[in-house]
């Protein structure tokens, strides 16, 4: 499968300094179109591109409501 690979490292957690690593594969050749393979400290989940990006702004609702809680109770 005909593709791109990119690796980084990310934090385990915010408060301690290990750090663990996070890769996409994308697929170009996939017939269904492009596709994600997606690594996150061993953790993997495949997503079509489209649904990658409703995902992302999905989390972008949910963060906003979070907000909006924080202020309206006074956080």
């Amino acid at each position: 499968m005909k593709g791109i690979t990119v690796v980084q490292k990310v934090k385990l957690f915010s408060d301690q300094d290990d750090l663990g690593e996070q890769e996409v594969f994308i697929s170009l050749d996939d017939h269904c179109g492009i596709w994600l393979n997606i690594s996150h400290n061993g953790y993997e989940m495949s997503l079509s591109l489209a649904n990658w990006e409703k995902l992302i702004a999905l989390s972008k609702i949910a963060r906003s409501k979070i907000i909006r809680s924080k202020i309206s109770n006074g956080l």
